[in-house]
């Protein structure tokens, strides 16, 4: 019998909410280094591309289920060389464990930053004045 891997992945793109930079993220399954030293340098580039303190984040976590340890490491490194970016984020969830997302993530931003269960009002929220 062969072991089925489970499905990972970590998408990243710029968009924009309301007439403001977004930064897009979804993540899938168990999250690896690996994921991140892919991801990284595109997260970097578009963060570098946006000139403003003002960046908003919208984070579908519906699907995810958490890091390796490698993985958990190089999100808080991105995350502390670019807290001061971001305004607003946002991050929609699908389970009760995953609120504790949220607020490991204000821990470590100036940004506001609140989960949703549904990915309309999360924008709602992060198009707000």
């Amino acid at each position: 019998m062969t072991e089925q891997k489970e499905l990972h992945a970590l998408t990243i793109k710029l968009r924009d909410i309301a007439d403001q930079k977004a930064l897009e993220i979804d993540a899938v399954g168990t999250l690896t280094q690996q994921d991140y030293e892919q991801v990284a340098p595109k997260a970097e580039l578009l963060l570098d591309e946006v000139r403003d303190d003002s960046i908003l984040a919208l984070v579908d976590a519906t699907q995810f289920s958490g890091w390796e340890a490698g993985a958990a490491f190089e999100d808080f490194k991105l995350g502390l060389r670019h807290n001061k970016k971001f305004k607003r984020v946002a991050i929609v969830i699908s389970k009760d464990w995953q609120q504790w997302l949220s607020k490991l993530s204000s821990w470590f931003t100036t940004a506001e930053v609140q989960d949703f269960e549904d990915r309309d009002s999360a924008i709602v929220w992060l198009s707000r004045s």
